[in-house]
């Protein structure tokens, strides 16, 4: 069958090098995507969980004997970019989980004792240089912002220079203050060297509800979940875990860290809806035709 490869349905442009070259190559800059009528009517569709390690390619092979038609599958799963759309290994998805979030993550406020990350003295920007100090005002070390949450007070680091192993305790009174600009000045609540296992948000244990950092709890809803998470007494372990005795769970809320969420959403991913074979030929066609016209 003609035009199997996605590719091989683009029409030809004659491609300038220089002044008085050209090249023919392929017009990629053509979009083409199954029909919404047809995506929409699930008795077109074929419902299915993609394994661990099985590429489009493998279920292209599988659904329609050939492997080349791999974009099928992504087109009518409805997935533009496979790296980030099509579910992962567990060692693939640690490894973005690991490029997407870098450096570490602190948890500042503008007072101590208080998460009023609002307040001037505070409103850090992405890619502002700052020190984190201890309480005899040594830099422990120096780091650039790639990322930083004014509502939690949540705010990611690449290190430039220092000491990144130390840990942090709200005795400790360690302070955050930019390079540039010394009223900018803020106390570090806590301290994550892995920020994949930093905060994404808070579950309801029961009914499974993300919630904002700054929702207030139950019995005294006087506390934000924010400022019992930042409390740097209460133990928690390398993973995010707050222990059991902290009022975060006895509240029946549980802790979801950036690698929980990424996790969260490769699962989701495997659910995936495809083209019934008998189909294809019909889609191929319309998706030629709308290609070379």
């Amino acid at each position: 069958m003609p035009g199997k490869k996605y590719f091989d349905n683009f029409p030809k442009i004659d491609y300038r090098l220089s002044k008085n070259e050209t090249k023919k190559s392929v017009d990629i800059l053509r979009r083409a995507a199954i029909s919404e009528t047809i995506l929409n009517d699930d008795r077109n569709l074929i419902s299915g969980f993609v394994k661990d390690g099985t590429t489009p390619e493998d279920l292209a092979g599988k659904t329609y004997g050939n492997r080349d038609y791999y974009w099928v599958i992504l087109l009518s799963a409805k997935i533009h970019n496979p790296y980030y759309g099509w579910p992962l290994e567990y060692s693939q998805l640690v490894e973005r989980t690991e490029k997407q979030y870098p450096g570490i993550s602190l948890f500042v406020s503008s007072t101590y004792g208080s998460m009023n990350t609002k307040s001037k003295s505070v409103n850090f920007s992405i890619s502002d240089t700052i020190e984190v100090l201890d309480g005899e005002g040594n830099i422990k070390f120096t780091g650039t912002i790639y990322d930083y949450d004014l509502t939690s007070g949540q705010m990611k680091l690449n290190i430039t220079s220092g000491d990144s192993t130390f840990t942090i305790s709200s005795e400790d009174g360690f302070i955050v203050r930019s390079t540039t600009d010394s009223s900018k000045t803020g106390f570090v609540r806590r301290k994550f060297n892995d920020v994949k296992y930093s905060l994404y948000g808070f579950r309801d244990s029961t009914t499974k509800r993300v919630y904002s950092p700054l929702h207030r709890y139950l019995p005294s809803n006087e506390t934000t979940l924010i400022e019992t998470y930042t409390n740097t007494s209460n133990p928690i372990s390398s993973t995010g875990e707050v222990s059991s005795s902290n009022p975060i769970l006895t509240s029946g809320i549980t802790i979801l860290t950036n690698y929980d969420y990424e996790q969260e959403l490769n699962d989701r991913n495997r659910f995936i809806k495809i083209l019934k074979p008998s189909l294809l030929q019909k889609v191929v066609n319309e998706i030629k035709f709308t290609l070379r016209n």
